[in-house]
């Protein structure tokens, strides 16, 4: 969610391509100029400076994902963004072939952990902090620290329920979420 200036009008709910998002990024220089959003029947425009960007629009309605998020937690875990993220990524070497990352949240230790038959297998713990109950859960490596690296400041926190229900992770500098769902281990 991002804050606007001088909106006219009634509230409207657009899908924007990724990749066009990821262009616009490209584009924005780092000076924080505004964006001028426009948006016509299936076309956004984005201007900035002297740059106009003109998108196709995604047709039909993006997922109710609101439903989605848990409205409270049993596990919260606090820990340095820069610090997991590489921790998941020396470990997620491991994880191929859709194998999944296993992290085991215990007594204010995260031990990430991954195992192929080919490859064998890596382990690793960090310190984090932790409210609530001991949790172990297993994640898509790669949707983890793609979500890890999108979050704004030096600190992230995860709230977890149960192995098997989505959790979602917040920057805690910020207002930033990450909806994350579990993979089934056996």
């Amino acid at each position: 969610e991002v804050d606007v200036e001088d909106h006219e009008g009634e509230a409207v709910n657009v899908l924007v391509p990724a990749r066009t998002l990821e262009e616009l990024a490209k584009i924005i220089p780092d000076t924080k100029e505004q964006v001028t959003l426009g948006l016509r029947e299936n076309q956004a425009v984005f201007s900035t400076g002297d740059t106009t960007f003109v998108s196709r629009l995604i047709e039909g309605q993006f997922p109710n994902y609101q439903q989605l998020l848990p409205a409270n937690y049993e596990t919260r875990i606090v820990a340095q963004k820069e610090g997991l993220i590489a921790a998941a990524k020396r470990v997620a070497l491991f994880a191929q072939h859709s194998a999944p990352l296993r992290l085991l949240f215990e007594d204010g230790t995260a031990r990430l952990s991954a195992t192929s038959q080919e490859l064998g297998g890596a382990s690793e713990e960090i310190e984090v902090e932790q409210e609530g109950a001991t949790i172990e859960i297993a994640l898509n490596a790669q949707f983890l620290i793609d979500g890890l690296a999108t979050m704004s400041g030096e600190t992230v926190a995860m709230e977890l329920t149960t192995p098997l229900k989505p959790g979602l992770i917040r920057s805690v500098e910020q207002e930033h979420l990450y909806l994350i769902m579990p993979v089934r281990i056996s």
